[in-house]
């Protein structure tokens, strides 16, 4: 019973007490009428009070309900409790008091609220939970679930709302359909197919998949027998244990097995289930699942068969790197022998040849100081001369042998050219040499080591070929691959020899070649047979770097330039001399100073300080060394001429290549000398320069 109301037994006594009064009025008993008055008025007071307690109860639980709760009357809000107020985004009630209804519902729904409302006032119906959207005072949709019912709101009829956010809900609804489409699209698109079999009663259902992956009809009844018939003979047995176990406790189980098709292929399914027990623990439902792994099992074997064909490739390149060992340390054995026979040849050179002319013009100098006749003595210094010219023509050709001037002078296209010339004197072979005049490659290991593999192709033909002419081609391809081909019409070869000859026949040469270049990432390609001619082709990978800044545009600190201390002379030739060895260039200056017309102005030890001495003072014949370090003789003198055109540069170095030579022309080198050469030809050339 709720607070507030009357029981059954206080309303007879109350009856009774109305009765009592009514009594005494009769009677005319006025003393009795008022105590009865009295008692009810008190009665009354009690029966207020506690109508007031109950209405407080009730608007308690009003304003404390998780709830949203609102009463409307004539279509507007009289009444909203706090969680109405927060629905609607309002800060108090009397935001949302005296608005119209339907002001805050989305106008989707204001035709079908406004019947609700309409059922609910007219007819005093309760309307039943129906969720539509509301719109809060900040434009914001809320999706809500409402229930209705009439009531008496201060003396006229109102609707009381009940209002729950289901805007969390209906999320978790959306994601949860959405989760269980993805289920399904899952199963459908991984192509698996479920049965459920009732062990107790028989009865078998197989999904649409799996009489799909089965053969089976799609409509209609299908037993386990049929399943079973699709069964391969040799692993029917096998199936039937398995089926045997599902049935004997509850478990997982799990195959694969074959199948054959209705359209005539064999293929692989794999099946796993599930028994479920009943109360006693006996088994009662399989459940499962069968998914096609025929593709699987292709790729199984496919693997198989790479793994095996893995295998025996790696036991044959084990073999071939095995033998390539052996020919490595045998060739090894071989270059420490040979390094040591060409140590002892430079040896004897050096101790046969040159030293012995050196100690013999010491002792003709030696003679030059204990004569007095003037005749003896010249003929003592020519002699002396004549040696030395024939000790550095000795050590000029060992250098030349050990490392060509060339290919560091003029680059790549320079030193075949040289090597060319080469092969034409030393071999009588004619080397056609088919390259891009502007080609070079700025790599240092990647240039030497095409050099030196077209010396050593070069070698081969002029030794084995049988021919006087040979063909060499370089180019750059597009994929960042320098190609040297060198190609002969001699006896030609099986290469397969290469690879089939033993340890101890291992020779330095295409081997070796092989080697350096798989060394950088290249590789060699050879086209021969016995008497069809030999075509090798090198790819070295060259890897360009950006062109380096110009030693003289390095903001570096540099030591001072020397600038010797004479002053001007008139009608004297001014002269520079550039060269990094000390002893040659004080010779030099030293010789000079004994010529009445020639003043050394300035002496530089490199390309940077010649540039430098050379704006300074101006001088008009400068001495020029080739060889220089980082920036070159050939490209100071391009500096010093395109800062003054009327300097006389001289080029001196100690070989007489064509192509050195040629270099220093083009850079503006108005004479070339060898360091070999009389210096009397040296100083007839600083006068002619000068008078020029």
């Amino acid at each position: 019973m709720a607070h507030g109301e009357l029981s059954a037994h206080e309303l007879r006594r109350r009856l009774e007490q109305a009765e009592g009064i009514i009594a005494a009025l009769r009677e005319g008993d006025i003393d009795a009428v008022v105590g009865q008055k009295s008692f009810v008025l008190l009665r009354l007071r009690e029966a207020e009070a506690q109508l007031r307690e109950s209405e407080a109860m009730y608007r308690a639980m009003v304003d404390l309900s998780p709830d949203a709760i609102a009463v409307h009357a004539d279509g507007k809000y009289v009444f909203v409790n706090a969680a109405a107020v927060s629905l609607f985004g309002g800060e108090s009630a009397q935001e949302i008091v005296g608005r119209n209804v339907l002001e805050l519902v989305h106008a989707d729904d204001r035709e079908a609220v406004s019947d609700r409302m309409r059922l609910a006032v007219s007819d005093g119906q309760s309307t039943p939970p129906a969720p539509f959207t509301v719109v809060r005072l900040d434009g914001c949709p809320v999706e809500v679930e409402t229930v209705g019912t009439r009531i008496e709101f201060h003396g006229r009829p109102a609707v009381q709302v009940t209002m729950r956010d289901i805007t969390a809900r209906k999320r978790h609804e959306d994601a949860l359909r959405h989760s269980m489409e993805s289920l399904r699209l899952a199963a459908e698109l991984a192509a698996i197919g479920t049965w459920r079999f009732d062990i107790t009663s028989g009865s078998f259902t197989l999904s649409r998949r799996g009489r799909t992956i089965y053969g089976l009809p799609l409509e209609g009844d299908v037993t386990p027998e049929q399943v079973l018939e699709t069964a391969h003979p040799q692993d029917l047995a096998d199936l039937k244990r398995l089926i045997a176990d599902m049935v004997k406790a509850p478990g997982e189980q799990s195959s694969e097995y074959r199948i054959f098709h209705p359209d005539g292929s064999e293929r692989w399914v794999e099946i796993k289930s599930q028994t479920i027990g009943d109360s006693d623990g006996q088994p009662s439902v399989n459940i499962g699942v069968v998914i096609d792994i025929t593709d699987q099992k292709h790729h199984e074997q496919t693997l198989l068969a790479l793994n095996e064909s893995l295998e025996r490739r790696v036991f044959e390149r084990t073999a071939e790197i095995t033998q390539q060992a052996e020919q490595l340390r045998a060739l090894s054995l071989q270059l420490t022998t040979t390094e040591q026979r060409e140590r002892k040849r430079l040896a004897r050179i050096l101790h046969d040849h040159v030293q012995q002319l050196i100690a013999g013009a010491k002792m003709q100098v030696q003679q030059i100081k204990q004569t007095s006749d003037p005749h003896r003595m010249q003929a003592i210094a020519q002699n002396a001369s004549d040696t030395l010219s024939e000790a550095l023509d000795a050590s000029r050709s060992l250098t030349v042998e050990l490392s060509p001037p060339a290919l560091h002078e003029k680059g790549l296209i320079g030193g075949l050219d040289w090597l060319a010339s080469r092969m034409r004197q030393q071999q009588n072979l004619t080397v056609d040499l088919h390259a891009d005049s502007q080609f070079e490659i700025a790599e240092e290991e990647a240039r030497f080591l095409i050099f030196e593999c077209a010396r050593e192709l070069l070698f081969n033909v002029a030794k084995h070929a049988c021919v006087s002419e040979a063909d060499v081609t370089i180019a750059r391809g597009g994929d960042g691959l320098v190609t040297l081909t060198v190609r002969d019409e001699g006896t030609g070869f099986d290469p397969d020899q290469l690879s089939s000859r033993d340890a101890g026949e291992m020779t330095f040469g295409l081997f070796s070649i092989r080697e350096r270049l798989a060394h950088l990432g290249g590789e060699m390609e050879i086209e021969s047979s016995p008497g069809s001619g030999t075509k090798v082709t090198l790819k070295v990978p060259v890897y360009e770097e950006q062109p380096a800044a110009k030693a003289s545009e390095v903001a570096a600190p540099r030591r001072p330039a020397e600038v010797t201390a004479w002053q001007p002379k008139q009608d004297l030739c001014r002269l520079l001399i550039v060269d990094d060895h000390n002893v040659l260039r004080e010779g030099l200056a030293e010789l000079l100073r004994f010529e009445s017309d020639i003043e050394v102005v300035g002496e530089a030890r490199d390309g940077p300080e010649a540039i430098e001495l050379a704006r300074k003072l101006e001088p008009d014949v400068v001495i020029m060394d080739v060889n220089l370090g980082q920036i070159d003789g050939v490209e100071a003198t391009r500096r010093i001429l395109s800062n003054n055109p009327e300097i006389k540069v001289i080029g001196l170095s100690m070989h007489l290549d064509r192509s050195v030579t040629k270099a220093m022309r083009d850079a503006g080198a108005a004479a070339y000398i060898c360091k070999g050469d009389p210096t009397e030809d040296l100083i007839d050339t600083v006068r002619t320069c000068f008078k020029a």
